[in-house]
């Protein structure tokens, strides 16, 4: 299994790296610091050869945003088959609304705790690998 996370924060990428070498023994993790880099490397002809099994983005980040990036990912990019969770700190209606209606896969709100988020990752990834490689991602939403 195979997890790209987008998060600015680096003590926030630290801490789910931890978690999810606890969670998912053999998933690889790459890490992006913001909307655009993952943008960047999406585009690469490489990228699509192999793409992920989750995608994870938050929603405050400087130079391109977590919205903004799945808006893009989700339009320009045609990625449909790609499952994207929004990480985020936020827990406004709003925010979930409009993350969702954009092509948002998974809502997650950051927890507080080490152990929470253990909890969360399992069930963001169990959710993810209940489903085949035939699964139709742009009609499954679900926020936890």
């Amino acid at each position: 299994m195979s997890v790209y996370l987008v998060d600015d924060d680096a003590d926030d990428r630290m801490i789910f790296a931890q978690a999810i070498a606890e969670v998912a023994e053999n998933c690889s993790l790459v890490n992006f610091s913001n909307g655009r880099k993952i943008i960047d490397f999406l585009r690469t002809p490489e990228s699509r050869l192999e793409l992920p099994d989750l995608l994870l983005l938050d929603i405050n980040m400087p130079i391109l945003d977590g919205l903004a990036a799945l808006e893009i990912i989700r339009t320009e990019m045609k990625l449909y088959s790609l499952p994207i969770a929004m990480y985020s700190t936020s827990s406004l209606d709003a925010d979930i609304t409009k993350a969702l209606v954009l092509g948002a896969n998974l809502y997650i709100t950051k927890p507080s705790s080490f152990d929470d988020l253990t909890v969360l990752l399992r069930k963001a990834l169990s959710a993810v690998i209940q489903h085949n490689d035939d699964f139709d991602y742009s009609t499954f939403v679900m926020t936890i």
